[in-house]
């Protein structure tokens, strides 16, 4: 259950409300906590009215948000004592993301279930246009598998590459070199309902603020290793952004000069066309032919092949450490959430931490956590739509007059 649950009771806070809408908030967050809970026992937890509580909870039938259930104390003397469960299933978001080269595509209720999927291959060589038809063909077939019962709040549309977040920009994107200044807002016009849209790192470690309370303490850097490389932090909660919204593009850094690959980004030395996983495979082809571009793909066929005894992930592994290391240097997080499709190799990770801690300050060792993450967290589709469950609960939980 994801901890949006927790959260509900909470959800006027800094906003101008009434007593009773707090008690509203309160009375849902409990039943989305205890499910099958009834309302004389929400009485007694809560501490309040029979009156107030019959009432709401009435309110939150009619809303959709709440539903009944089997009675409890059948065959028993006094009232009948009816439980109630939330209805997870009343709103839900599409969430958009990339993987590799693919576009996914997902129906998410409240609480995180994924109802209904799609996703579509995306050739490299795709132009804008083209690419466009392709968003519109992965949301307008789950637009039409939500069951009438549920409202559909919006897209959650979490993207990879550089997104201006004035203009509304896809401003290019290197697994498709031929993507330049795509209108994502054109996007929203064509879907026809409400977008947001975050770069997909960024919603990847919202959903991590959002879940483990611990990490809005300090800073938080969110690294991920994959078919692209990138980052994203957070100080306190608070996730550091850009007027255009690029940050910490450390896949495009220049780190060696002597590589003559070229970066999908145009340039060369980039820490992407060393140690990438399209750049990998394109090193490693001779050794292992089979190696795939695929990131969920890829965490299976690691299992299974001694990749941390070559030359070529060696010099990867010390160039992704070498990058964390100064990021580290410049940030200072408490925490570094480590999310690639390597770590599943535990020597391939360990060898990244080992790297990674003799290369910063001494003094920091007993100050800084590398955390790897599962290689299949998907936290950008939550993290993309958290936005608009969480406008449509504070309008809902308002009470009535």
């Amino acid at each position: 259950m994801s901890r949006i649950c927790e959260e509900i009771g909470k959800i006027h806070k800094n906003t101008r409300h009434r007593v009773k809408d707090d008690e509203k908030s309160q009375i849902y967050q409990i039943i989305c906590l205890e499910p099958g809970i009834t309302r004389k026992t929400i009485v007694k937890k809560l501490n309040l009215r029979p009156t107030s509580v019959s009432n709401m909870v009435s309110e939150l039938i009619n809303q959709n948000l709440v539903i009944e259930g089997e009675v409890k104390n059948e065959g028993k003397a006094g009232r009948p004592e009816i439980s109630l469960s939330a209805n997870y299933n009343v709103s839900v978001c599409i969430a958009v993301y990339v993987l590799s080269k693919y576009l996914k595509a997902v129906v998410v209720n409240l609480i995180g279930d994924v109802l209904f999927e799609n996703e579509i291959y995306v050739p490299e060589e795709i132009t804008n246009d083209e690419l466009m038809t392709r968003l519109v063909g992965i949301i307008n077939p789950l637009k039409n598998q939500i069951p009438a019962a549920s409202k559909l709040l919006g897209v959650g549309l979490s993207f990879t590459g550089s997104i201006n977040r004035i203009s509304q920009k896809l401003m290019n994107e290197v697994r498709w070199s031929n993507i330049q200044r795509l209108s994502l807002k054109d996007l929203r016009d064509i879907v026809g309902c409400e977008m947001t849209i975050l770069p997909s790192l960024e919603a990847q470690l919202a959903h991590l603020l959002l879940e483990v309370p611990s990490y809005r303490k300090g800073g938080t850097l969110l690294y991920h290793w994959g078919y692209g490389i990138g980052a994203s932090y957070a100080k306190n909660g608070h996730i550091i952004t850009s007027t255009p919204g690029y940050v910490m593009e450390i896949g495009h850094i220049p780190f060696d000069s002597s590589n003559t690959i070229r970066c999908k980004c145009g340039r060369i030395g980039c820490l992407e066309a060393t140690a990438s996983i399209w750049a990998l495979q394109q090193q490693l082809k001779d050794q292992y032919p089979d190696f795939p571009e695929d990131e969920n793909e890829l965490s299976r066929y690691l299992i299974n092949i001694k990749l941390a005894d070559s030359p070529i992930m060696k010099y990867a592994v010390e160039s992704i450490a070498n990058s964390l290391a100064i990021l580290h240097e410049i940030l200072f997080p408490d925490r570094i959430i480590f999310l690639s499709s390597f770590t599943v190799n535990p020597r391939l990770f360990a060898d990244v931490k080992e790297k990674f801690l003799e290369n910063i300050s001494l003094s920091m060792h007993k100050n800084t956590e590398l955390i790897p993450l599962s290689p299949e967290f998907r936290g950008e589709v939550f993290g993309s739509t958290y936005g608009l469950f969480h406008k449509f609960l504070r309008e809902q939980l308002i009470a009535a007059n």
